[in-house]
């Protein structure tokens, strides 16, 4: 082999290897961990109105702690307003099928994701606006403090939620219910 074509052929291999190392990031992306099925949150030291997000599955979660005014206002309200009240087109688990859409009334966990486009929907809870718990970024759409979206909004579905349980007092875990039987 010439000297020429020896080095040649180190430079195409160099290449390539540099064309993996720079795709691989984007490529990775398009698919999120599923080795990862589940994901601890621990709820310790989450106040009245604050919130804690993570990442899973490569989609934003949220998990928000709810006052026990806004319980109350859950709890009383008559769901004129929204959309859909019984979240009967909605994406959840049917065990959170009631007023709350959560397995305590005092958390509420949802994908952050508007269900009108995916832009990130931002909680307000501490912003003052009566009934609206999150507000879409892009669109305006409003949802309540339960994620169920208000009448005449640009979503039509209520936010997703995913599957979850209680492991402990305050550590809540994301992953499919099934998968722990």
């Amino acid at each position: 082999m010439h000297r020429r074509a020896f080095i040649l052929r180190i430079v195409q291999g160099m290449g390539v290897l540099a064309a993996v190392f720079v795709t691989y990031p984007f490529v990775r992306f398009l698919w999120p961990d599923a080795n990862r099925t589940t994901l601890e949150i621990n709820l310790a030291d989450l106040a009245d109105g604050a919130t804690r997000s993570a990442i899973w599955r490569g989609r934003k979660v949220v998990v928000v702690r709810r006052s026990r005014k806004i319980v109350e206002e859950l709890a009383a309200g008559d769901g004129t307003h929204l959309h859909d009240p019984d979240s009967v087109d909605s994406v959840q688990p049917d065990t959170l099928r009631n007023d709350y859409r959560s397995l305590r009334p005092e958390y509420f966990v949802a994908f952050s994701n508007c269900t009108h486009l995916g832009c990130d929907v931002t909680p307000t809870f501490n912003e003052g606006k009566a009934g609206i718990g999150f507000q879409c970024a892009c669109h305006q759409s409003e949802y309540d403090y339960a994620g169920r979206v208000l009448r005449d909004q640009s979503a039509k579905r209520n936010l997703d939620i995913p599957d979850y349980r209680f492991v402990s007092g305050m550590t809540l875990e994301l992953g499919e219910l099934d998968a722990h039987l």
